[in-house]
């Protein structure tokens, strides 16, 4: 059900179950955390220092047949016959002003993304825990965005003063997530599966 409100401009409409207007609330900033994060990302490599790095490893990714984000993953990695472009990467990094702004708005955009991620798995499993129609939507749209976070996270390498890149950061909360919901999941089956023997405790047992 929609409620619809007059507003000082414009007459819009919000929902009325709570949990569905949070939501709605929830999936709107993963978006806005995402679009944030590409456009920055696009930023990062649009600053003139960044430029020529970008086109290195275009060409050697080209020479070694390999794709670029797999040069970042070996960049990140510390691979050692990956330090030249590691050390032109890092080196132009610290003399951009404007890679260094964009990678902040990078960082911001990721950890807006990653909370409201979290918190949006707990809607979704709300969601699924009372048969809500709108929970298999809700799971479509977590696993989307993490896609899509992957993918742009891994088109960055991490830089000399960071121990993790965000493609790391991602993966590592991902896991974290997925081993909550499954030990979530586990508590609720043997909750319903106590309940289930505790009815059936006076059957005879089978011989």
């Amino acid at each position: 059900k929609k409620l619809k409100v007059n507003g000082p401009t414009q007459n819009f409409e919000v929902d009325c179950d709570p949990l569905i207007a949070t939501t709605n609330m929830r999936e709107e900033v993963l978006k806005d955390s995402i679009n944030t994060y590409e456009v920055s990302a696009n930023e990062f490599w649009q600053a003139p220092e960044m430029q020529n790095v970008k086109n290195k490893i275009k060409q050697m990714a080209i020479e070694r047949g390999l794709s670029e984000q797999d040069i970042i993953a070996h960049i990140n990695s510390g691979d050692p016959t990956f330090k030249d472009v590691s050390k032109d990467f890092n080196d132009a990094f610290e003399q951009s002003d404007k890679a260094q702004s964009a990678k902040k708005k990078m960082d911001v955009a990721l950890d807006s993304w990653q909370q409201n991620h979290e918190r949006l798995n707990k809607t979704a499993l709300q969601l699924h825990a009372s048969d809500h129609p709108r929970a298999k939507d809700t799971f479509d749209v977590l696993e989307d965005s993490e896609k899509q976070m992957l993918k742009n996270s891994a088109e960055v390498p991490k830089t000399e003063n960071e121990s993790q890149s965000n493609l790391e950061k991602i993966k590592e909360n991902l896991q974290r997530l997925r081993e909550a919901a499954k030990a979530m999941i586990e508590k609720l089956a043997a909750l319903f599966g106590k309940g289930a023997k505790n009815e059936t405790s006076n059957d005879p047992s089978p011989s």
